[in-house]
């Protein structure tokens, strides 16, 4: 009887029994996942939803991440409003949200800050490796496996009955140092529609 094994797609997201950390390296790198920064050369201003300042920019997750989920989407950016009481509202899956997921083809770094005036600095994100998904669940970050949430899990069955799953984690804790944690030292979490692989939601939970 042959043993088959199963694939590193099946440990991720059938099974949810492995993930991979998603690392901050020591360097930045104009290309590819990163946070910080000046924001993808594609990605122009975008208006809070909510209330229509212009939102900050986050981290940009790209195929070097990605592609270990599938081929869509190519890149995703994260932006949040950079107003607390607005951003607050994000702590609930609600639609339109203050933290908003564009998803674009893959872009290098702008050449300048002239849109992030108060961008900090960049570095790159790295996957680590493979490993079982740890028990109790961690809110560190991580792409696959199932979300560590920090509040319980009633608010994200929400986005499950209506037919998301989940991507991956960032925690406020994975950044760069001397930056300002948007989402009050908690765990920002990324849902993907099953269907229609480039709609995403978020939201994050912080103690």
């Amino acid at each position: 009887m042959t043993l088959v094994l199963p694939t590193d797609f099946e440990r991720l997201f059938v099974a949810r029994t492995h993930s991979h950390p998603i690392e901050i390296a020591a360097a930045d790198a104009p290309t590819g996942s990163r946070m910080g920064g000046a924001r993808p050369e594609l990605l122009g201003v975008v208006a809070c939803p909510q209330c229509a300042r212009p939102l900050a920019y986050w981290a940009t997750l790209e195929s070097d991440v990605l592609s270990m989920r599938g081929p869509e989407p190519e890149a995703l950016s994260i932006l949040f409003c950079p107003d607390f009481d607005c951003r607050y509202d994000a702590h609930y899956p609600i639609d339109p949200s203050p933290v908003v997921v564009v998803t674009h083809p893959s872009s290098p770094r702008r050449s300048s800050n002239d849109v992030d005036p108060a961008a900090f600095e960049g570095r790159s994100l790295v996957l680590g490796g493979l490993r079982a998904d740890a028990q109790p669940r961690s809110e560190r970050s991580k792409l696959g496996g199932r979300p560590g949430y920090i509040q319980g899990e009633e608010i994200g069955e929400e986005f499950d009955a209506n037919g998301y799953e989940f991507l991956l984690q960032l925690d406020d804790m994975s950044r760069v140092p001397g930056y300002p944690a948007p989402f009050s030292h908690g765990t920002l979490y990324l849902f993907q529609d099953r269907e229609a692989p480039s709609k995403l939601r978020a939201f994050y939970q912080s103690s």
